[in-house]
């Protein structure tokens, strides 16, 4: 049961994304052995990670996306530049003033890549994430290559069409939807008794809440190890069911005889999930956080089942996939399966929550 997170529709407010962000890691981080992010966050990592080994071309690129609207120079600008020094470099003879350029322009890089590395921080703290970059691994939380839509050019395949393939074909992984999956899609509720199932028209999912927690962005990185190794043993059982879950549900269509199945395992989950959530309530680290003056993010784990269709068109609809992808990752699937069938797949909500007196 290890998950892949996936989310390339960017709000207005891009830190929105990042801090939402976040807190998938935060949660995918205490609950599951290792997850795999195909996300904004994780387009940043592997530039933060380079950051000592750019080249003149990297530091030029990066200068330009952190620039911003008020850059002093366009990306163009920059190339010029870069340009006019390899002619400088390349004279036989070299004026004083040809030198004076080329080491003024090595301090321009050094600069440029200073700034550069202080936007990276800065947007790491910002997004809540920066003491938690240690756990951004090759067995924790996997960064996964990232490609923006308009990255693809018009006669190349999007990459994320396989990694969705794997994931909905796979028995061994879930994906993570967004936040926003609730406002594309409908919320059937198994814990609520007789909720009737609307009918095609409507995109619905079978919701089964696991457990609330306060997020903790500012939760020490010892801490989050210790927490994380006290939560993670007691997941073991309902992994096992989740996984039984799985199972039924590639062979089944949405439908109420699902719904019957969904509420079987969610009832056998119960013990597990009242054990898990006396934990968390019982926990310091949480406790302080509904105790500090104001308000908290109360974050919900739901695992949920849904028709591999409704995903597709979830992603199109949310900016995540465009049509062309969609259209083609559908036919891709039909080759291998009926994706009126279902698949199981986890989904964070959240609400703000008043802090204790």
């Amino acid at each position: 049961m290890n998950p892949l997170f996936v989310n390339r529709s960017e709000n207005e407010n891009h830190e929105d994304d990042l801090r939402q962000e976040t807190s998938q890691f935060f949660t995918l981080y205490l609950f599951f052995e290792w997850s795999c992010s195909y996300c904004w966050i994780s387009y940043y990592f592997p530039i933060w990670n380079d950051r000592n080994v750019w080249d003149e071309n990297m530091t030029l690129i990066f200068a330009n996306l952190f620039s911003g609207t008020d850059a002093v120079e366009t990306y163009e600008k920059m190339m010029e530049r870069s340009a006019q020094v390899r002619q400088f470099k390349a004279r036989k003879f070299k004026t004083k003033q040809d030198l004076l350029y080329i080491n003024g322009y090595n301090s321009y890089l050094q600069k440029m890549k200073k700034n550069c590395q202080n936007n990276l921080e800065l947007l790491f703290r910002r997004s809540g994430i920066w003491g938690w970059l240690d756990f951004i691994d090759e067995t924790t939380m996997i960064p996964m290559g990232f490609d923006t839509p308009d990255m693809i050019k018009d006669n190349e395949e999007d990459p994320l069409i396989n990694n969705l393939l794997d994931e909905l074909t796979d028995d061994l992984g879930l994906l993570m939807l967004n936040y926003d999956a609730n406002n594309f899609l409908k919320a059937i509720s198994i814990d609520k008794p007789n909720v009737p199932v609307p009918g095609s028209e409507i995109q619905c999912f079978f919701n089964i809440p696991f457990f609330s927690f306060p997020f903790c962005n500012d939760l020490e990185k010892e801490k989050m190890k210790a927490l994380r190794a006290s939560l993670l043993p007691k997941m073991k059982n309902i992994a096992t069911l989740t996984d039984k879950l799985c199972t039924e549900a590639k062979n089944e269509e949405f439908n109420s005889g699902l719904e019957e199945k969904c509420r079987s395992i969610y009832t056998q989950m119960q013990p597990d999930l009242q054990i898990i959530q006396k934990q968390i309530d019982n926990e310091l680290y949480f406790q302080q956080r509904k105790h500090i003056s104001g308000e908290y993010t109360l974050l919900t784990l739901n695992l949920c089942v849904a028709s591999i269709k409704t995903i597709i068109d979830y992603y199109e609809q949310s900016k995540t996939l465009l049509p062309y992808a969609a259209t083609a990752l559908k036919r891709q699937l039909e080759l291998k399966t009926d994706i009126n069938h279902c698949c199981v797949f986890l989904n964070l909500t959240s609400k703000v929550e008043k802090s204790f007196e």
